[in-house]
C-alpha cells in the first residue's frame, strides 16, 4: 500500500491523464487528505506520479528537486 501524491492542473490536457502535476501546482487539498490519510492510521511510503509533458520536459535534477520541496511544504506537515 501507498500514498500516491500529484496535483490535477487545469485546463485539462488533450489527454486528461496528463494533468497531473506537481503537488502545489493545482487544486488539491493536500493538507486535509493528508490529515485523513494519517488519521485512519497510515505510515508507510508516499509516492508522486507525475504525467504532465511540461514536467518530462524539465531536468530530472530540477524535478527531483521540486518533487521534495513540494512533499516538505505540502504533504509532510499533515503526516
Amino acid at each position: 500500500m501507498v500514498y500516491q501524491v500529484c496535483d490535477w492542473v487545469l485546463p485539462l490536457q488533450p489527454e486528461p491523464l496528463h494533468s497531473r502535476g506537481h503537488v502545489g501546482d493545482g487544486y488539491v487539498d493536500f493538507p486535509t487528505i493528508t490529515r485523513w490519510v494519517a488519521e485512519a492510521g497510515y505510515s508507510g511510503d508516499v509516492e508522486t506520479e507525475i504525467f504532465h509533458e511540461g514536467v518530462w520536459a524539465t531536468d530530472p535534477h530540477e524535478t527531483a528537486r521540486t518533487v521534495a520541496a513540494r512533499y516538505a511544504r505540502h504533504v509532510l506537515p499533515s503526516l
